[in-house]
Parts: structure tokens; sequence; C-alpha cells
């Protein structure tokens, strides 16, 4: 999803988030020249390894709420409780948005009072290997560090599948989502707040298709229709 317009340039559908997947996805935006300067994404590194590759000079920002997530399920905090100061330790880490040298700052300490535990210690390895990826956003002031809006907009894709129990095909289920995106990307906005209050009335694809272009009647009359 475009941050800014809220629109869905491309979507595809596959059975893996794989690196051949993923840079097959990338190469279609290019295509598209769709002009892809900050990725927001989950910790997998096929997603920005291969937006990396086809998007060079991009800035990649990995979902700090989704990291935390990943270190919580590896501290099973349920049944190591001892591990809960280490966690919240973290979560203040990336409660609010460090310059780098403050980040480093924060993390040295948390690194002088738990580097003792071998998980602890693995945990904030890796953490320092992906310093930058999790910083993105020092780059821009407007650069989110969360994927909130895709969660979102996965939420409301989720509600709409749960009365359909399933797809005949793989075919059948890219016609299905072909018209769900397209339903979504004619739709004007209604319920955007804060930042994004601006975007109501307005369609996503009104919003970022080339302007000297007019939209054939089909696709209205199907936007209307779906």
């Amino acid at each position: 999803m475009d941050y800014a317009s809220h629109d869905i340039p491309y979507y595809l559908l596959s059975t893996a988030e794989s690196y051949q997947t993923c840079l097959a996805f990338f190469q279609k935006l290019k295509e598209l020249n769709y002009p892809l300067r900050v990725l927001v994404c989950d910790d997998n590194s096929n997603i920005y390894r291969a937006c990396l590759e086809v998007f060079p000079g991009a800035v990649v920002q990995l979902c700090q709420l989704h990291y935390l997530r990943s270190i919580r399920f590896l501290l099973r905090l349920d049944l190591n409780y001892h591990y809960r100061p280490f966690f919240f330790a973290l979560c203040r880490l990336f409660k609010h948005r460090y310059s780098e040298l403050s980040f480093i700052q924060e993390l040295t300490q948390i690194i002088q009072i738990h580097y003792p535990d071998r998980l602890c210690t693995s945990i904030l390895i890796d953490l320092e290997a992906k310093k930058d990826l999790l910083l993105g956003y020092l780059h821009d002031e407007e650069i989110p560090t969360t994927t909130n809006l895709i969660e979102s907009f996965n939420s409301h894709l989720q509600g709409r599948l749960k009365s359909i129990k399933g797809f005949d095909s793989f075919e059948h289920a890219t016609l299905w989502l072909n018209g769900y995106f397209l339903r979504r990307r004619l739709k004007p906005f209604t319920d955007c707040e804060g930042k994004f209050a601006n975007l109501n009335g307005f369609s996503s694809l009104s919003l970022t298709k080339n302007p000297n272009l007019d939209l054939p009647l089909f696709f209205k009359l199907a936007g209307d229709r779906i």
C-alpha cells in the first residue's frame, strides 16, 4: 500500500513470501514506474533484499512492532517471567524516535545489564546488526515505524474473506482479489483521521493516476457495482 494515498498500485497472490516472489513484485512496481523511496515491512529479509535489488536507493524501515513481537515469541514471556525486565527495556527503546546516538546509548545500557544471558545476547546482536533497518525513520520524519496501515487493511480483507469458505482454484482467488482491489481503489474514503483526513471524499486511484488520463467508463461503472 502507498502510505500517503492509501492506494494499492499492485498486488501479487503467492503461496509464500520467497525471494523470487518478492523480486517479481518489486520488478512489476518498477515497470509501473512506481516511485518507491521507502519500504516499511516486517523483518523478512526476502522482502527488503528484493526491494533493494530493484530499488537500490530505497530506505528500509523494519516494523518495530513486529520486531518486538518476534522477540516476545523467542523469550516465551508467558513461561519465562525473568525475561520481562529485558523485554520491557527493549519496548522502551522503541517507544521514541531516538536519534542514532541516543539509540546507541540506550542500547548500551541494556547490553551492560543483560549481556551475561545467552538468549538476551543473541537478540541484542541481531538488533545491533539490523540497527540501520530499524532506524530508517532517521532519513525522513514522515517515515512510519510500523506497518499499522497495511495491518488495518488486512483486517478489513480478512473480514470480507470470513464468509468465503474457499476458492476452487488459484485463478478464482486471483479473480476475486482483482475485483476486491478494484473496488478498494475506486471507492472514496470516508473514515480517514488525523493527517489522512484530507483523503476523505477521494478514491485512492483518483489521487495516484496520471491527471491527464481519464478512467474508462467501464471502471467507473465497475466501481459502483462491485
